[in-house]
Parts: C-alpha cells; structure tokens; sequence
C-alpha cells in the first residue's frame, strides 16, 4: 500500500500503460562470484533485486505472463527511469515488427 498520493498515481499510471508489478531479468552477463542467475525489476522502481533460483528468466516471466515487451520496458525503466519511452511496452512491440 502506498502512503504517497505522488507514488499510488505513478504505479497505477505505469499500469495502465500495460507494466506488471514484476519482471524478471536474465543475468547471465555479470560473472563475479556470487551474483544472481536472475534479477528481478518492481513497476516503479530504480534498480533491481537479486534472485538465485534454478529457472531462467525466461521461465519466471512466462509463469508470471510477462511478454518480452513488458519485460525490456521494466528493465530499462528500472535503470533509466519510468519515464523515458523504452519504459513503455508499447514501444517494443512496435519494434518487434
């Protein structure tokens, strides 16, 4: 729950443009000792969240029904801001084209 207006209007924003509350993100690129297989990214949030388990990525999100273009919109909001178009899903479907 969101004891901010500022905050509750920013995540049902970002949802309507069609973001899950997760999304998860394959880490395999990062080879220092002990990082995360995967990371996982929240709607509205800078940054992400370590996750050590045996399923890809890929297997998280399709359990959670992320599609690819929620999934590189969360990435990219979570680093760049939730603001910036690639934040947007629709922007990647259109690219997928």
């Amino acid at each position: 729950m969101h004891t901010n207006p500022i905050d509750a209007n920013r995540d049902e924003a970002l949802t309507e443009r069609g973001l899950p509350e997760l999304a998860y993100i394959d880490n395999s690129w990062d080879k220092s000792k002990g990082a995360a297989p995967v990371i996982a990214v929240k709607r509205g949030e800078s940054g992400f969240h370590p996750i050590f388990t045996r399923l890809s990525a890929d297997e998280l999100n399709q359990q959670a029904g992320v599609t690819p273009a929620q999934r590189e919109a969360m990435h990219i909001g979570s680093m760049m801001g939730w603001h910036v178009p690639g934040a947007n899903p629709a922007t990647h479907e259109r690219l997928a084209v």
